[in-house]
């Protein structure tokens, strides 16, 4: 692995940082990634950092007491941050639809997974499996719980990794290994949730096999599976000591609380410099064989940026499904991030640049980080980092091809907000900035893009919707060539092939003082085979004002099957005049360049819902469809109340209905 830039913090420097002074917020232009040369190295960063965060929330207080009044917190008390081989799978349908993902052959977590002939779901606190084929026999063939709430999942060969929030002090206990001070504790509430669990399964058998876990003090955010090796991108669990903001009584006369704030400072620095490397890093509990083993950090798997920070943790997590016993590889960041993007070759993690309490904000700005994963699939190496100005709206934003990256933003800056692509290129250890495409839809917002190629498609909004088109052929001179305005707006684009879109999201109309009023949802089919002149070709409306889809901001309910030219979306509506109020289907529409987008159905879940096996239910309880899959000829439906299975040339006729297991009782823990 190549080395990245060394950067020892001595001692004088430590103290330096704790005086709260020569801190700089500015935007960082040379941004990078460092490492350490020692454990020693690292606690000094994470102490100075700690110092700098404590005394830019000290020096906020203070500043408030003479600026407006204020040197109060609203709340009391706060820590420092926040906190053998698989048998192959069996043979089942030939054409059939999986998780719509970003990037082709680079898979996406999510709660349902199938392949053809065995779907799985997490359901509640279970993994749940189906046998789908043929559709006629589907049944469930087992349920396993699962500890902690399950959230996504990969499917690969006969090889389930799931991830789910837990309480981490039961498997820590269980473990015998000394319990820190975790927010949840011992208790037995399965709502509470301080950590990351990976699971992964072995379903080849007539039951499923627990064949590895992996316990991280941290949040889930997203993850990545290219082949067998699956990378999961986790924040915070930086622990440190708790460090106080509030007093214990307050003064109407300023410079007497100015004193107390000073000598709480005081306090806290003494706290930060006397505590151990191991109380601000948490450990990883790994159980491979029913066998635990506590996973202590290595110093060396940790870098820091450079770019004004608040102290943080992301971990990615490197697993191979095929050798799971393997263990894991971790390389962590000494920040929080935003955002993940990986292509098959590389990941992408963002973060924003961060202001501290008391520093006026001068514009917002969104560092990226480079990492290289296709030199050894299951270790990853740090690359460059960059800078874009303005904010991102979400992982399209950012798009990889032929080693260049381009990042989609907004920038809003002193009252105005425009949009705009950035081309970014690794050179000598920095993304530069070789192409920009600036000053897109002054005044308006984006609200979806999508790269394809050397095509890039922005959808912005304030009263209509314009679609722009962007040639990103030549990165160092990337072009807007046309503009398409039409009534709306897009959440989600996708492409139907290289010259067609087929997009998703809300239809508008003006009001009669010049204001304007959503009217329902709506489908729309683009050409854009001349980038200088992008035209609507179809459009469907459907709805009402209340109307909403999971597809328009969740790309994995958006369920294209081109096989068959069908779409997917689940759907919600809710009147007074319908009898229960609420309505929730999945809706198929044919698409076809000829032949436009045309209803072609739906599949009602009604007769499913059964919100009295939900009374008392710890989590959100909602009859929502919200995931289909086509198989071929038919339609599977997915709701929290369970499964239909219909003919795509009649979704109204069900072939099979099974409901979902009751929840498991909250008191139950696997």
């Amino acid at each position: 692995m190549t080395r990245l830039a060394r950067f020892p913090l001595t001692t004088l420097a430590l103290l330096a940082l704790s005086c709260g002074h020569g801190l700089e917020d500015g935007i960082k232009d040379d941004v990078a990634l460092r490492d350490f040369r020692s454990c020693s190295d690292l606690e000094d960063y994470i102490k100075g950092q700690a110092l700098q965060d404590m005394n830019a929330q000290i020096d906020a207080l203070i500043k408030g007491i003479y600026d407006r009044g204020k040197g109060v917190p609203t709340a009391p008390g706060a820590a420092p941050v926040p906190v053998p081989a698989p048998s192959p799978p069996p043979a089942g349908a030939r054409d059939f639809t999986t998780t719509n993902t970003q990037e082709k052959d680079v898979d996406e977590a999510d709660f349902v997974k199938n392949d053809g002939s065995r779907a799985f779901l997490l359901h509640d606190r279970q993994l749940v499996k189906l046998d789908t084929w043929p559709p006629e026999s589907t049944r469930i063939a087992w349920t396993r719980p699962l500890e902690g709430y399950p959230m996504e999942m990969f499917l690969e060969g006969n090889r389930v990794a799931v991830f789910s929030r837990v309480n981490l002090s039961p498997a820590l206990s269980r473990a015998a290994v000394a319990l820190p001070n975790l927010p949840c504790g011992l208790t037995r509430d399965v709502r509470c949730a301080d950590g990351l669990k990976i699971t992964v399964l072995d379903v080849s058998g007539p039951t499923p096999d627990v064949v590895y876990e992996l316990y991280q003090e941290s949040g889930y955010v997203s993850s990545r599976r290219v082949g067998s090796t699956v990378r999961v991108v986790s924040t915070g669990g930086l622990r440190g000591p708790v460090l106080t903001y509030y007093l214990d009584s307050y003064s109407a006369n300023k410079e007497s609380l100015r004193r107390a704030y000073e000598r709480l400072r005081s306090r806290n620095e003494d706290i930060v410099k006397s505590s151990s490397l191991e109380s601000w890093l948490p450990p990883s509990l790994e159980v491979v064989g029913g066998r635990p083993r506590v996973l202590k950090p290595d110093c060396a798997s940790f870098h820091a940026s450079t770019a004004p920070t608040t102290l943080g943790l992301t971990t990615v997590t490197a697993l191979n499904l095929e050798r799971p016993d393997a263990g894991a590889l971790f390389t962590s960041l000494l920040s929080p991030a935003d955002e993940v993007y990986a292509s098959r070759q590389s990941l992408y993690l963002t973060m924003r640049h961060y202001w501290r309490p008391g520093v006026q904000a001068v514009q917002e700005h969104t560092y990226v980080h480079k990492f290289d994963t296709a030199s050894d699939p299951f270790r990853i190496r740090y690359v460059a980092s960059g800078g874009v100005p303005g904010r991102i709206l979400d992982q399209f934003s950012l798009s990889e091809d032929k080693g260049s990256l381009r990042v989609a933003t907004t920038q809003r800056l002193l009252g105005s907000v425009t949009n705009g692509v950035h081309v970014l290129q690794a050179q000598g250890g920095r993304l530069e900035q070789v192409g920009v495409v600036a000053g897109l839809a002054p005044g308006e917002q984006l609200y979806s893009s999508r790269f394809m190629g050397d095509r890039g498609y922005l959808v912005t909004y304030r009263v209509v919707d314009p679609l722009f088109t962007i040639d990103v052929s030549d990165p160092r001179q990337p072009r807007q060539v046309g503009e398409l305005k039409v009534p709306g707006f897009s959440t989600y684009l996708h492409p139907i092939d290289p010259d067609h879109l087929l997009a998703i999201g809300r239809e508008t109309a003006e009001t009669a003082n010049g204001g304007v009023r959503v009217v329902g949802l709506s489908l729309q089919v683009f050409d854009v085979s001349d980038l200088a002149s992008p035209r609507l070709m179809h459009k469907q409306v459907f709805g009402t004002w209340a109307s909403s889809s999971e597809a328009e901001n969740d790309h994995k309910a958006f369920n294209y099957f081109p096989a068959r030219g069908l779409l997917a979306i689940p759907f919600s509506d809710w009147s007074r005049s319908r009898a229960n109020g609420f309505q929730s289907s999945l809706e198929l529409f044919r698409v076809s360049l000829a032949g436009g987008i045309v209803p072609a159905g739906s599949v009602d879940h009604s007769d499913l819902n059964r919100p009295a096996a939900y009374q008392g239910y710890p989590w959100p309880y909602s009859p929502r469809v919200r995931r289909s899959i086509m198989t071929e000829d038919f339609v599977y439906s997915i709701s929290m109340g369970g499964v239909k299975v219909s003919p795509v040339d009649g979704p109204g006729r069900t072939l099979v209905a099974l409901p979902l297991p009751d929840p498991l009782p909250a008191g139950a823990v696997p």
